[in-house]
């Protein structure tokens, strides 16, 4: 929303931002023209509702420096949990009733298969 003001701020036209910015700056900001210069704040109600159905995270991390790459890995952790709960639900996975483990890797290769081959 920040760079959607300061866009607006320096001068872009609504007419100019996508269909997305439009709707977003008609919703959380109050665009007031004086002259040729916009005046933009905040709509503080609208904003606090849209806050407040979305929530704030943090990820500590003592692996990663960059924000980004911790993020992109952090958003891949819920496909591989779907996997693994797919593999528990379709493929048998809940108990794996091996003592060995060479066959603990067998049998995870063969779950890994049959895994690959129902999604």
């Amino acid at each position: 929303m920040v760079d959607l003001a300061a866009q607006i701020k320096a001068g872009a036209s609504i007419d100019d931002l996508s269909k997305v910015a439009q709707n977003k700056a008609k919703k959380y900001l109050v665009i007031t023209r004086r002259g040729k210069k916009s005046h933009v704040s905040f709509n503080e109600p609208a904003c606090k509702e849209g806050r407040r159905r979305h929530g704030f995270f943090a990820l500590a991390s003592n692996d990663e420096k960059n924000t980004f790459d911790a993020l992109r890995k952090y958003r891949k952790r819920e496909t591989v949990e779907s996997f693994f709960g797919s593999m528990k639900n379709r493929v048998d996975g809940a108990r794996l009733r091996v003592w060995d483990t060479d066959t603990l890797r067998g049998r995870m290769f063969v779950q890994f298969v049959a895994l690959c081959y129902t999604t």
